[in-house]
């Protein structure tokens, strides 16, 4: 896969809707519940991850894989 480039955060937002309309279309275990929407992270969300916070965990989650 490869990174989508040239477009515009409407064209992302947009994308964003489309992708959460569908997979509530194909829930059938109804997991998508709890989720209000998929979206973009926010900007505090980016300067968390990409400052310290990124550089002291190789991945934002536990362990290396």
């Amino acid at each position: 896969m490869y990174p989508v480039v040239n477009i515009s955060r409407q064209g992302c937002e947009l994308f964003c809707s489309w992708l959460f309309a569908e997979a509530k279309k194909v829930d059938k275990r109804n997991a998508m519940k709890p989720f209000k929407m998929v979206r973009l992270p926010k900007d505090q969300e980016w300067i968390t991850v990409a400052g310290d916070f990124g550089k002291l965990n190789k991945y934002p989650w536990e362990g290396d894989k």
